[in-house]
């Protein structure tokens, strides 16, 4: 994945802003920063998206998001936060590769980050039934 940028960062053919790493992944500060300490969380190795990783990397993706959570909290005075991922071009991905966007909060921010969605008026009981798995 030679052309992947978040490939490059992990393989240190581009520079970053690194705050955490581990053996499977990197936290860095994106270049264009959303709000204060706004945090991606990328896996080293390469995945299309959250579809393509082995349960264990979910684990290790969400331990180092509690963390980063708890430090935040005290670094920043973070009181909250959002997990923000996209996966497919058709839910706004916009790199190709599995990664989170951490966005530290706090009351009274201004940060809208629930989208607006229109409302499903179908029948919920077909539509459940559809859905089981």
């Amino acid at each position: 994945m030679s052309t992947c940028v978040f490939c490059q960062i992990a393989a240190n053919l581009l520079p970053s802003i690194r705050i955490h790493e581990t053996e499977s992944l990197i936290c860095l500060l994106p270049l264009e920063m959303e709000v204060k300490g706004h945090t991606l969380v990328v896996t080293k190795q390469h995945y299309a998206d959250l579809r393509e990783i082995p349960p264990v990397l979910g684990a290790e993706i969400f331990a180092v998001i509690q963390k980063m959570a708890r430090h935040y909290a005290k670094a920043l005075g973070a009181t909250g936060f959002n997990i923000l991922n996209a996966n497919d071009a058709s839910a706004q991905q916009s790199v190709p590769h599995l990664h989170f966007h951490y966005i530290p909060r706090v009351a009274g921010d201004g940060v809208d980050s629930w989208p607006r969605f229109p409302q499903y008026d179908g029948d919920k009981a077909a539509l459940a039934k559809l859905l089981q798995f």
